[in-house]
């Protein structure tokens, strides 16, 4: 049975964005938010560890604490502590990057994740933005998120709230064989 990780995640970054909020520690909470996801994605181990059942919560709170304590602020601290707790460390990832996007949201920020074969140079970005304000009709600032994927082979792709504009020779390709009936 597959678990619906918004389901999961979606309540606890919303409870973590209230409390920032209400603690005005939105920026700090933000920033620790970004350094544990940071810690995560580039530490297979960590996650291993963490997500291991056999491994029991007051050893997971001790290497957590021992890992972070002088990285991140106590109400970071004591939010990680308490997915142990509750057995939703495996979960994480996930509502750390739910929070992101909620903080982005609350100062009306919309981020635009853009997928380029290539670099984009700073005139790319700004039309892209430019072109992002147009369709979305918002006075909402666009922030871009990059990545370089050469498989897509030139173009872009860009992915914005639940919306995918796949404007990439790969996709061009793809549809093109679609239609060729390949």
């Amino acid at each position: 049975m597959k678990v619906d990780l918004n389901k999961i995640s979606g309540p606890y970054a919303e409870a973590l964005l209230e409390f920032a909020q209400a603690n005005k520690a939105l920026e700090e909470i933000q920033k620790d938010a970004v350094l544990v996801l940071n810690f995560m994605m580039s530490s297979s181990e960590l996650k291993k560890f963490l997500d291991n059942p056999v491994i029991t919560r007051d050893v997971k709170k001790r290497f957590v604490k021992d890992l972070f304590s002088d990285k991140i602020g106590d109400n970071t601290l004591k939010f990680v502590l308490l997915l142990i707790d509750r057995k939703r460390i495996d979960v994480l990832e996930n509502i750390f990057q739910k929070f992101q996007d909620l903080c982005h949201e609350a100062r009306g920020i919309e981020i635009v994740k853009v997928t380029s074969s290539i670099e984009l140079s700073v005139d790319n970005q700004r039309e892209i933005v430019k072109q992002m304000k147009f369709l979305r009709g918002s006075e909402k600032r666009i922030r871009l998120a990059l990545k370089i994927d050469t498989k897509i082979l030139g173009g872009y792709i860009l992915e914005f709230g639940s919306t995918m504009v796949d404007i990439s020779v790969r996709g061009q390709l793809t549809k093109i064989s679609t239609l060729l009936g390949a």
